[in-house]
């Protein structure tokens, strides 16, 4: 037999890690079970490919740059990439009859025209193992759209049906039974799909304890009795680092945490410098980096020395594709702790490992509703802000005498490299020798469905952090913002399928997001003399570029005008008031709304206040933040994720004001456009000085999604207010469900007549139950 490897790369990575492994693998058979040769197809990138390759094995590389990664806005063109790779292959004297085609992460949306190609190969006699290493439709909303466009299909069915062909001479293989059930509920037959664990090397320069601590501990600067707890790994966001430091807060003293490596994606990297930041800020025992160059900015530890000096080895992951650390950390000779992820572990504890003392889910502080994994990165740093270390000290390092030379016997067992090369020649040979059709009747939408589960949403996994450079109205919301709960309403769902949907148009205060005041604090009245004082220090403190009326040199003190009279901080807030009121009095529309930052210049003019143009912002939200404290409402990041998933787009109609969008890169840690809202669904009612109720937003809202071909009745939206939402956005068309998970916002107005008639088509009590319903 020859064999064919393709992949996109062969740059450094997960999967060309599996592709050297399983070299490495084949070359431990005897040399009668060995591939006759390997010829290893990728577009010409190989940085990090190694040198040492396998001499047991006949090994060669052929360039096709066709299969490297699609241009952005490139449409599928799978004939011409299989009759390029067919010609490729007879150049290579390769032939359907004597060649094996292994194929990785055909169908991650990388490629749009590979997964066609392949069924054509197929169709022309080539048997093929496809091996899904990660899926499109996990997370990965970009990567799905891409393919959705690129291959011009919307249905997740017939989109499921080009991505995983199925046909006699095709076979699956997964690096985990998790990922080979999603491909079994979805239809791929039982005999043609395989696991294949990735192989666990020994660790062969490891030095002892002593040894290795008397260097580390020395680059680290512990003190000698310090007992150090290692994260080997990427500190990239599903790592779920705020966990790591959430320990550091309730470990015993002299307990110490290491994560080896700072990750190399921009976005990635800012997370993980966060998460840096905030340890120092609160002098965690935390050390971040170990493993890079101090040049670099680490501490320059060798990785096996720094395995060796550990008491534990550590894991918080949320996420894993395969899970090497369940493995590998038995070799290093140390215990295990951490979260627990059953799906992966669920077969290494079927081959006799047990994973003691670990968790599924954390609620420390005592005080969490939910596990510590699913809050926002918000959350997260406010619950280890409130994090105090406990009197009786908190016991991480627990394993059972004997367990770890237990395990150690069972990972040498099985997934040693000669166990694994034993395995994929197993596999290969069932490739080989198939000969009947595929039964069953593929199911692709099920691969969309399980992944878009609100179960598996963590928002920790898609954070973008705000950095050092991060705008100054964004920080001052994060500074300002607080927890707050949802308040039952005691309402009842109401949950029909809403079929044909391929849009979801959300309203924001209320309904998104927390509201203290239940809507937009415009919109509700009260004393709040002291927030606009406390509002005005604040802005006056800001540095100014430009100033109303006078030059930037003359700001006025915080708590006097420029007479030096004491400020009434209830006169202000009734001048704006009154500002409000005159200018819907002179607007012609019948739902006037105002720009906030025009009347708050108007007031201060009005008290002969000085203050510059940015500092005018800052004390709109400065004020803003103070009346109506926001926060996300319970199941956002799922449920948007979920939404994504699922390929259908996002809008908003909101009463809002210019500090609205802004709110939710500091609270929920991604900025709208990175939840997937599009800027053209983003109908705010300041930039148009109209609100809701009237038509004038929804129908601005409804026009541009028939720009991308989707009529009003394709749209769900989604709100609190039976008169401010469902009304309006019924009479335009949309399909409407009522948000009535949250006490202080929901707006039944039963003593509205005009409403009497008016029926939502779905009753929500919580964000996630969208997903139900909008399939």
């Amino acid at each position: 037999m020859q064999l064919v490897i393709l992949h996109h790369h062969l740059n450094r990575g997960g999967v060309t890690s599996v592709i050297v492994n399983h070299l490495r693998a084949l070359a431990t058979l005897p040399e009668e079970e060995r591939p006759e040769r390997v010829v290893v197809f990728f577009d010409g990138q190989r940085d990090g490919w190694p040198d040492d390759l396998p001499r047991e094995l006949s090994i060669a590389e052929v360039d096709v740059p066709e299969l490297g990664y699609d241009a952005p806005g490139v449409s599928s063109e799978p004939e011409q990439l299989a009759d390029l790779l067919s010609e490729r292959f007879d150049a290579c004297g390769l032939q359907p009859g004597d060649t094996l085609l292994h194929v990785h992460n055909h169908a991650l949306g990388k490629n749009a025209s590979l997964p066609r190609a392949l069924e054509h190969l197929a169709g022309e006699g080539w048997r093929m193992l496809l091996q899904v290493h990660d899926f499109a439709e996990d997370n990965r909303p970009e990567n799905y759209r891409h393919l959705q466009e690129a291959i011009g299909v919307d249905d997740p069915a017939t989109l499921g049906e080009i991505l995983y062909p199925q046909g006699e001479r095709v076979q699956y293989a997964t690096l985990t039974e998790r990922d080979a059930d999603i491909l079994r509920n979805a239809g791929v037959d039982a005999p043609r799909l395989h696991t294949l664990p990735n192989p666990v090397a020994e660790f062969t320069e490891m030095p002892g304890a002593l040894e290795a601590k008397a260097r580390v501990y020395v680059a680290l600067g512990l003190p000698a009795k310090a007992r150090l707890i290692v994260y080997p790994v990427r500190g990239i966001r599903r790592k779920n680092l705020g966990e790591m430091l959430l320990l550091a807060a309730l470990a015993p003293e002299e307990t110490y945490f290491a994560v080896t490596l700072r990750p190399k994606n921009p976005s990635e990297a800012e997370s993980f410098d966060r998460w840096r930041r905030l340890a120092e800020s609160l002098d965690l025992p935390c050390l971040f980096d170990t493993g890079s160059p101090r040049a670099e900015g680490g501490y320059g530890c060798d990785f096996q020395e720094t395995l060796a000096a550990a008491e534990a080895i550590l894991t918080t992951s949320i996420a894993e594709g395969f899970g090497m650390v369940f493995l590998e950390a038995w070799l290093a000779g140390k215990p295990l702790i951490g979260r627990d992820l059953p799906e992966i572990t669920r077969e290494f504890k079927a081959a006799g490992m047990r994973y003691d003392g670990m968790w599924d889910e954390l609620r420390a502080p005592a005080n969490l509703d939910e596990d510590f994994a699913r809050l926002t990165p918000g959350e997260q740093i406010a619950a280890i802000r409130g994090t105090r270390r406990p009197e009786a000290p908190v016991t991480l390092i627990d394993a059972p005498e004997g367990l770890v030379a237990a395990n150690a016997a069972i990972v040498r067992e099985r997934y040693s490299t000669a166990a694994i090369g034993e395995r994929l020649a197993a596999v290969y040979q069932r490739v080989e020798s198939a000969d009947a059709p595929a039964a069953s009747e593929f199911h692709g939408e099920r691969i969309v469905e399980h992944f878009a589960d609100p179960a598996r949403q963590f928002p920790v996994r898609v954070e973008t952090p705000l950095d050092d450079g991060a705008d100054d109205l964004i920080a001052a919301i994060a500074q300002l913002s607080h927890p707050l709960t949802a308040q039952k309403t005691g309402e009842e769902p109401v949950l029909p399928a809403v079929e044909g949907i391929r849009a979801v148009v959300f309203d924001v205060y209320g309904t998104l997001l927390i509201s203290g005041s239940g809507d937009i604090s415009l919109a509700s009245e009260g004393s709040r003399g002291a927030a606009a004082i406390e509002a005005l220090q604040a802005a006056a403190s800001e540095p100014a570029t430009s100033v109303v009326g006078v030059e930037a040199a003359h700001l006025v003190p915080p708590t006097t005008d420029v007479a030096g009279s004491p400020l009434d901080g209830d006169v202000i807030v009734s001048a704006l008031h009154e500002a409000v009121l005159e200018s819907h009095q002179a607007s012609k529309s019948e739902h006037p709304e105002v720009e906030i930052r025009d009347l708050w210049r108007s007031v201060i003019e009005q008290l002969s206040l000085r203050i510059s143009d940015d500092q005018v912002e800052r004390f709109a939200i400065e004020y803003e933040c103070r009346v109506n404290p926001i926060w996300p409402m319970p199941g956002l990041a799922e449920t948007l994720t979920g939404l994504n998933n699922l390929g259908i787009e996002l809008g908003i109609v909101s009463n809002a004001q210019f500090f609205t969008p802004l709110a939710f890169e500091p609270l929920t840690g991604k900025s709208l456009g990175m939840w997937g809202f599009d800027e053209s669904l983003g109908v705010w009612s300041y930039e148009h000085r109209e609100a809701k109720p009237g038509l004038f937003l929804y129908e601005r809202c409804a026009a541009a999604l028939a720009e991308r071909g989707i009529e009003p009745g394709e749209a769900l939206f989604v709100g609190n207010d039976l008169r401010n939402d469902i009304w309006p956005a019924a009479r335009v068309g949309f399909k409407t469900a009522l948000f009535a998970g949250d006490a202080r916002s929901l707006r039944w107005r039963r003593d509205d007549a005009r409403l009497a008639d008016v029926r939502p088509d779905a009753v929500v009590t919580d964000l996630r139950q969208l997903l139900q319903i909008a399939l």
